[in-house]
């Protein structure tokens, strides 16, 4: 459901001149659907952070970068040729960010920073890679349930992304494969460290880096087509990164050498999560394509 009211809100949102209030929405959605999960029916409880795990996790949402921004990228770009381009947001610089009749100008940019990269994931983590993925797990088995983490988490970071801002992460359709890819390495950065909190770092680590690194990602990579050499091998590096980082963390977590296999067990919650999350998705599709079109 909170995938589906975060659609709603940053659609209803977006064009407004109430940037904070989005990423305000945002993170008061995620932080009360956490909050519900915790006392419902996810079963068992992760571990306590581990700082190797959560350097570990870091390092791994900062490789993934470039193939997620390459993925979000070609996406955007398939989606203009066959459909057309969004409409151009105004700069954040000159937008009038106001809440509750506050002119917050000002400091749209910090506030930005603060809910993209610590609150609305911190939320986010334990909903997703914390709550759902263990909950998921149970219901059917624990690498099948962290894949089915990865893209329903994947589907709701899409979901919630402010649409229409300007400088900020990627929001409508094209942003879903990069999503899809952040979701997948957090999920798997929580299961195997046994903590929600290295997927949450993952997780922040990507979002700041996509803030902070992105005009040195259009300065690199500008103008170059896909398959240039200097995007797959730094693809290829990237995705070297994140899977040496993944590998330490779980055997960091797995000192004797076995891992804990969950059963899974009957529900119909996890089937009716994943429809939810579809049936919001496609609205996202049919939204971002009637505003290329």
């Amino acid at each position: 459901m909170s995938g589906a009211a975060l659609l709603a809100a940053q659609t209803a949102l977006a064009g407004t001149d109430a940037l904070t209030l989005r990423f305000v929405t945002a993170w008061g959605v995620t932080s009360g659907a956490a909050l519900l999960a915790k006392r419902g029916r996810a079963p068992g409880r992760d571990l306590p952070p581990d700082a190797a795990a959560l350097a570990l996790g870091g390092l791994a949402g900062l490789s993934l970068l470039p193939a997620a921004w390459w993925a979000m990228d070609l996406a955007d770009h398939l989606l203009r040729l066959g459909v057309g381009l969004l409409p151009l947001p105004a700069l954040l610089s000159r937008d009038a960010d106001r809440l509750l009749s506050l002119d917050l100008r000002r400091a749209s940019y910090e506030a930005m920073v603060l809910f993209s990269v610590v609150l609305i994931p911190l939320a986010q983590s334990s909903l997703l890679w914390g709550s759902l993925r263990r909950g998921l797990g149970a219901a059917l088995g624990s690498r099948r349930g962290v894949w089915a983490a990865a893209i329903l988490g994947g589907g709701v970071l899409a979901l919630g992304a402010p649409q229409q801002i300007e400088p900020a992460l990627p929001s409508g359709l094209a942003a879903l494969p990069g999503y899809l890819l952040v979701g997948a390495v957090a999920a798997w950065a929580a299961a195997l460290g046994r903590s929600w909190w290295a997927g949450f770092v993952a997780h922040a680590t990507f979002a700041y880096a996509s803030l902070a690194l992105r005009d040195d990602l259009l300065r690199a990579f500008g103008g170059k087509s896909y398959a240039d050499p200097a995007w797959l091998s730094a693809i290829l590096l990237g995705a070297f990164g994140v899977a040496v980082a993944l590998q330490i963390i779980r055997y960091r977590a797995e000192p004797s050498g076995k891992t804990p296999v969950e059963q899974a067990t009957s529900g119909k919650w996890p089937v009716l999560a994943a429809g939810i999350v579809l049936a919001a998705v496609i609205a996202l599709a049919v939204i971002d394509v009637a505003r290329r079109g």
